[in-house]
């Protein structure tokens, strides 16, 4: 019997520390922030507003499959 008490205990204090955690189970974020430096041949600040640039990711470093991609 106090095993069975035990266990009933234990089981609601953890739904209620999960439930009262504030945090999603499953979090995915929405966009990926990056941040950098885009310079041309001679380490030269690209300024030309004009330039098109295209985002890609693959599942692989080389020779991957293209998964995402956006200009």
């Amino acid at each position: 019997m106090k095993r069975l008490v035990f266990i009933t205990l234990l089981c609601g204090c953890s739904a209620i520390a999960l439930a009262d955690s504030g945090t999603p189970p499953a979090y995915v974020p929405v966009g990926l922030p990056t941040q950098g430096y885009l310079l041309d041949s001679t380490n030269k600040p690209v300024t030309d507003p004009a330039l098109a640039m295209t985002f890609s990711l693959y599942d692989a470093a080389t020779g991957g499959n293209l998964k995402w991609q956006e200009q």
